[in-house]
């Protein structure tokens, strides 16, 4: 059972939609004269009660269900526009690569980088791929649109895969893994998408205009170079002999390290070799952060 409460504290009030157990999955704060917070975003931080709230505490009051939702609907009114962009852009059947960010009741909040789009997976298909249950903030998330939370404003994501940092790693799941990069590692191989980098720059060629000629071929096979490389590191046993500037230059997607660049992102599915160079490499990088920190781990 869903209920909806009102809770008055220092000028401020405190709307909670919560279940029968005092979990909160909804969640605002108003305060006269000041910026409103709500749960579905994140304002410096993401803001959802922890903890359940204690139902027989006698200073929250019930409310009706209309209620908490008129002041909902108002809030969101500004972020319209960028959940319709949000929609336009990652269409279902979308692959995604992104950061988790924090665990809610309704399951692991995944952020993309370079957008403001949010996405929720599940928490046991992300903790199952994982090989344990200790997901945490900053682990790679790879996953697939499959539909959208109207009300919250998220992307929903299926057959989550978590390419980030694990805890605990044994020497065979090392090796295992050691082996699925090998094989990935094949992938990375391929010519540079020449076609689809001239279809790119004549479709984009007023913002081109303004970077300089030939950054975005070289920009490109540089990011691709220095994960094919640090690949081989990692197959040949060097990981302590990686220079450090190539480690914190792996931290960064392309579109992170790149941010001139993020007009392409929404129309990426258009340059499909392109598309599927970045996807591979992406995959490769989050496959890397893991191994690398295992490995570290165990030096």
């Amino acid at each position: 059972m869903i209920i909806y409460l009102l809770l008055y504290s220092d000028g401020q009030k405190w709307y909670f939609e919560a279940d029968d157990k005092g979990v909160v999955y909804r969640q605002m704060i108003l305060e006269e004269g000041k910026a409103s917070k709500i749960s579905n975003v994140k304002k410096y931080d993401f803001f959802l009660a922890e903890h359940e709230l204690s139902l027989d505490d006698p200073e929250l009051e019930p409310i009706p269900k209309a209620t908490f939702e008129a002041v909902w609907n108002e809030l969101i009114k500004e972020q319209l526009p960028d959940w319709l962009e949000t929609k336009r852009t990652f269409t279902q059947g979308t692959k995604i690569f992104g950061y988790l960010e924090v665990l809610y009741p309704h399951g692991v909040i995944v952020s993309i980088p370079d957008t403001k789009a949010l996405g929720l997976a599940d928490y046991d298909e992300c903790a199952a791929h994982a090989g344990h249950r200790s997901i945490y903030k900053g682990l790679l998330i790879e996953a697939t649109v499959s539909g959208y939370d109207e009300v919250n404003g998220w992307l929903l994501l299926a057959d989550p895969c978590v390419w980030g940092f694990r805890e605990e790693s044994s020497m065979a799941d090392q090796s295992s893994a050691i082996k699925e990069l090998a094989l990935h590692y094949k992938k990375l191989h391929r010519s540079f998408p020449y076609q689809d980098s001239v279809r790119l720059k004549e479709d984009f060629a007023e913002a081109f205009a303004h970077l300089k000629e030939g950054w975005f071929d070289g920009d490109f096979s540089e990011y691709c170079a220095l994960i094919a490389g640090t690949v081989s590191y990692v197959i040949y046993n060097s990981v302590t002999e990686i220079p450090q500037r190539q480690l914190t230059l792996l931290r960064k997607s392309f579109f992170e390290r790149y941010p001139a660049y993020a007009f392409i992102q929404p129309r990426l599915s258009d340059y499909p070799t392109i598309s599927a160079d970045l996807e591979d490499h992406e995959r490769a990088r989050g496959m890397l952060l893991s191994l690398i920190h295992d490995i570290d781990g165990e030096a």
